[in-house]
């Protein structure tokens, strides 16, 4: 069994297939809780799976990142390199490079370009260094695979973060709310919305191209 983790339940969606055991829902003690009920049914190995902020300027939307390590409060977190090398050798489009993970969005541009200074990470994500610990805590493979929705040079709107429930849904009353509040936000809104329809669009090309258990461990 392969463990796909990830923040949102339509990323859970694309990850799911025969042998995977998909884990979607934000909040650091929640998912570390629910990852670890998981691995204590056994588990061949680890994929953090989903979209992802953009912080090197390079990245478009769209744009595929697989880790070659995980960044997080001055840890490192490598990943497996032979999973890693073959999720690369099956994505010749993607980017092998740092992810950081953080435990709160990076809202704007230049809460971006700083971690970007700080680390030399070109993503960043909400899951990724909670699944690394547990993966090093419980000595099992893990790689990570993410696709670039919010570019470094772009902010995104502020109800972004009461968007998401805790199970990984889309909060909608709450969006429908933030954006009475602020209408001024509807156009951010929009465009943060197809720009992750790009992401999710290219996630689910890598996810196919990688088969049901993501070339993971034999």
């Amino acid at each position: 069994m392969i463990i796909a983790v990830t923040g949102l339940v339509r990323e859970a969606r694309i990850a799911d297939a025969p042998g995977v055991k998909t884990i979607a829902g934000g909040g650091k003690a929640s998912l570390a809780a629910k990852l670890e009920q998981a691995l204590g049914e056994g588990a061949k190995g680890i994929i953090s799976i989903g979209i992802a902020g953009g912080l090197s300027p390079r990245l478009a939307s769209g744009d595929c990142v697989i880790a070659s390590e995980v960044l997080s409060g001055g840890e490192r977190f490598a990943t497996d390199p032979a999973w890693t090398a073959r999720i690369g050798a099956a994505l010749p489009q993607g980017i092998v490079a740092a992810i950081a993970g953080a435990d709160a969005v990076v809202l704007d541009k230049n809460g971006k370009a700083d971690l970007f200074r700080a680390t030399g990470a070109y993503a960043v994500d909400m899951e990724s260094h909670i699944v690394a610990r547990l993966a090093r805590q419980y000595r099992i493979p893990f790689a990570v695979l993410r696709t670039i929705a919010d570019p470094a040079d772009r902010n995104l709107p502020p109800l972004v973060i009461s968007a998401l429930k805790e199970d990984g849904s889309v909060n909608v009353p709450a969006v429908l709310a933030g954006l009475v509040t602020r209408p001024q936000d509807i156009a951010a809104l929009m465009r943060t919305a197809r720009q992750s329809e790009k992401a999710f669009a290219s996630l689910l090309r890598c996810r196919n191209a990688l088969g049901s258990l993501f070339l993971g461990p034999d």
